[in-house]
């Protein structure tokens, strides 16, 4: 659990971007640490694509 606590300590806005970001973001560190490589290259496309619209 440790890889994921600076993702928690993003947490201090509460727009729902910044919502939905964090959780992809932690889904993505999630797939990388239990190997499900194919959740873990969706959850990069969708970051990628989350960073494209900012």
């Amino acid at each position: 659990m440790a890889a994921l606590e600076p993702v928690r300590a993003l947490r201090t806005s509460t727009s729902f971007k910044a919502d939905t970001e964090i959780a992809v973001i932690a889904a993505e560190v999630r797939a990388a640490q239990r190997k499900y490589t194919d959740i873990e290259v969706a959850a990069a496309h969708l970051h990628g694509m989350l960073d494209e619209v900012k």
